[in-house]
């Protein structure tokens, strides 16, 4: 017996239990609800029997579908529920269980509708529906066995032909937008506010003649994509926007991850409609999308930037930021063991350090590295690298149109990804097209690319001191620029420290480029080279006091007398013949060396950076 009803009770009656289910959240607003819980009482009261109505057995599913079947496979199924708490023995054998009707436990085919509905008779529960009176037992009788198939059958027709008919008034209104870019009626994104003709005002069958922007929320959203530019993850994004007590656009629940993605991810940002069919897994794209059904709020530049970065977060797993932004993130790796170096505080009154994940567990001996101390190393490494673009406009530009030419390869290249999966369900000339036609965009986007990093190749860092001056490193916008910067050219850098010194090896795509070597506060950093554009640009920038390296042979590279100081010298490159000594010719052979000596050409030798 119900434990919770009948034990403190002297009620004997035997035990009825309501199932209230809905299909949408209009019906919510309706009488569905009031009208399915009288039923209940008159059924309970006709039959004599103790209605159970606390909150631990109450079983409604609201907005759940029938015909789809959610009523019963998804998580929070209150149904589902039913039938487990029958099985384990909560509900005993001999209760009741009232419906309005038969088409309220499923509208599924009656071949699956059938079975299910005789597993609760044959577990004891017999089943009242209170719109026709009838009480199903373990034993059906053959009137009310033809009578249950023959309900469910007319649930699950009317089911079907009522998906069909909205599927096909779904797709009239998807091919009139098509054509003739016809508003598809209240279906639209948050930030749009539908225009109807006066005498169609508050008549929810017209449809609007036009969409019009709501600049407050298309605001939020131009905020969510500089945000995401910037740095901040969905997360920080989707808590920033409810800390400033911005609604969200669908929920009164505020803002979430989830929402945040929703919005960087759609193309009607862009004023982009994709058609779809289907739901669930099952919901795939109808044909090209739309353009031109909205008015676009945020320009492509802008939307595939945001593609890249969030794409790129999702392939790091990056999850969190210390307050201040980790310019290393992803980047600086343990020389002893490849591990991450993570930020690390042992308090308030303790600087922040560096210190490699797998030290923390005690699995690595190496030694943190004050933080403090490494951002001066990684200052030194900006001006090694092609980091222009963090403070010339011009640069910046190409900076931007390079991730936005990356997005669009990331698009299509999931694009590519979608169709393989549907060519393993179906083959389809149209699937194999689509993803030609993808693969031939990608080599496109992918020579533009190589120019793009061409151009930004072509400048170069030659005033070390106005650099540093005007870089920002101390803005969380500014820091985490600087490290997708870095990532972007593939900059992967090893530290290790002994005793005091610190010593940085830089690669870049797998090439050692050079490395550092700081030996404290009153040292400058020394560098060495092995790359020849990192050593062009120490002569740009009169580092004449540190050491040039290729491969193993290091000479000391003497400024020229006409020089000023800290200031790049005339002519394109350096006399190399200003080396102390003049190197073999053996030695121009290891180095990759080629050409004059007054213009040599350096091929790299690989470095094989530590794996990750």
């Amino acid at each position: 017996m119900d434990t919770t009803t009948n034990t403190h009770t002297t009620d004997t009656r035997p035990l009825a239990y309501s199932y209230r289910r809905f299909s949408s959240v209009k019906q919510e607003e309706g009488d569905s609800l009031r009208r399915q819980k009288d039923i209940a009482k008159e059924c309970a009261k006709e039959h004599n029997l103790h209605l159970v109505d606390n909150d631990e057995y109450s079983f409604l599913d609201r907005a759940k579908s029938a015909y789809s079947g959610a009523n019963f496979n998804d998580d929070d199924s209150q149904l589902r529920r039913f039938y487990e708490l029958v099985k384990s023995g909560a509900i005993p054998k001999g209760s009741y269980l009232i419906v309005e009707s038969l088409d309220r436990l499923s509208r599924r085919h009656p071949t699956e509708a059938l079975p299910r509905f005789f597993e609760l008779l044959r577990a004891g529960v017999n089943v009242i529906t209170g719109m026709d009176k009838r009480v199903y037992t373990g034993e059906p009788s053959e009137v009310e066995l033809i009578v249950s198939i023959m309900e469910m059958s007319r649930s699950y027709r009317e089911s079907k032909y009522k998906s069909e008919r909205v599927g096909e008034a779904w797709r009239d209104k998807q091919e009139l937008a098509r054509e003739k870019l016809t508003p598809m009626g209240a279906t639209r994104p948050a930030w749009l506010t539908p225009v109807y003709r006066d005498v169609d005002q508050g008549n929810p069958k017209k449809k609007p003649t036009h969409y019009v922007i709501d600049e407050d929320k298309a605001a939020i959203v131009r905020q969510i994509f500089q945000w995401t530019l910037d740095g901040y993850g969905r997360e920080v994004i989707a808590r920033k926007l409810n800390e400033a007590g911005v609604p969200a656009f669908r929920t009164e629940k505020g803002w979430g991850g989830s929402s945040v993605a929703q919005i960087l991810k759609s193309p009607t940002v862009l004023g982009i409609y994709q058609p779809y069919r289907g739901k669930g897994k099952e919901r795939v794209a109808v044909g090209e999308p739309i353009k031109g059904l909205y008015d676009p709020i945020i320009d492509e530049q802008t939307f595939y930037e945001a593609q890249r970065a969030t794409d790129r977060r999702f392939r790091e797993r990056v999850t969190k930021h210390p307050p201040r932004y980790n310019v290393w993130q992803k980047i600086l790796k343990c020389t002893n063991c490849h591990a991450s170096l993570n930020y690390y505080t042992k308090g308030a009154k303790q600087p922040p350090s560096l210190r490699c994940y797998e030290a923390g567990k005690g699995k690595c001996k190496a030694r943190a590295i004050r933080v403090d101390r490494s951002e001066a190393a990684f200052k030194e490494m900006l001006t090694k690298v092609n980091s222009l673009a963090l403070v010339q406009s011009d640069a910046r530009s190409i900076q931007s149109r390079l991730y936005e030419v990356q997005g669009r390869i990331a698009e299509q290249q999931g694009l590519i990804a979608e169709s393989q999966k549907l060519l393993l369900t179906r083959r389809s000339p149209t699937i194999l097209s689509m993803i030609a036609d993808a693969d031939d965009e990608i080599a496109a986007l992918q020579r533009q690319e190589v120019e793009l990093e061409q151009a930004l190749a072509a400048d170069a860092i030659t005033n070390k001191e106005d650099f540093l001056a005007r870089v920002d490193l101390t803005s969380y916008e500014g820091r985490a620029r600087a490290n997708e910067l870095l990532k972007r050219l593939g900059i992967l850098v090893t530290a290790f420290k002994v005793d005091d010194t610190v010593r940085y090896e830089v690669y870049k795509k797998e090439l050692k480029i050079f490395t550092m070597t700081d030996s404290g506060s009153d040292v400058p950093i020394q560098v060495k080279s092995y790359n020849g554009e990192v050593s062009t640009a120490m002569w740009k920038q009169g580092d004449t006091d540190e050491l040039v390296a290729h491969g193993t042979f290091f000479r000391k590279l003497r400024k020229p007398e006409d020089a000023p100081k800290a200031a790049q010298p005339t002519g394109p490159v350096p006399d190399w013949s200003q080396y102390d000594d003049t190197l073999p010719d053996e030695a121009y052979e290891l180095l990759g060396i080629t050409g004059d000596e007054d213009e040599p050409v350096f091929h790299e030798t690989p470095m094989h950076a530590p794996d990750d």
